[in-house]
């Protein structure tokens, strides 16, 4: 395992920082990180590797949480698919007509 450290910083100005790398994902020590932290905040992810930019990602998804048995949060994000991001744009064009047909009633 490597002794690399990551911070996190998200859309918002949000920085998680003192992370390491753990199997194909990430895990802060001292855990106490949920799910919801994560949420509206990963339009734009810069992640820094040793205090150097390592990675710069857009429009990511959480692929998985969880704390592991010594209480530190093991998670991962990565990028939409192509997929994905046709999807999040036709649910978003239907939620908008939703909006206009229910303000016209």
């Amino acid at each position: 395992m490597s002794d690399d450290i990551y911070e996190f910083t998200f859309s918002d100005g949000t920085v998680l920082n003192n992370i390491k790398e753990f199997g194909s994902g990430y895990r802060v020590e001292d855990g106490g990180i949920a799910e919801e932290s994560f949420e509206a905040r990963l339009s734009s992810v810069t992640i820094t590797k040793n205090g150097e930019e390592y990675m710069h990602l857009e429009n990511c998804i959480l692929s998985y949480i969880y704390e592991d048995e010594n209480g530190g949060t093991v998670f991962s994000i990565r990028p939409m698919t192509y997929v994905e991001n046709r999807l999040a744009d036709i649910q978003s064009k239907v939620d908008l007509l939703s909006m206009v047909q229910g303000m016209g009633e």
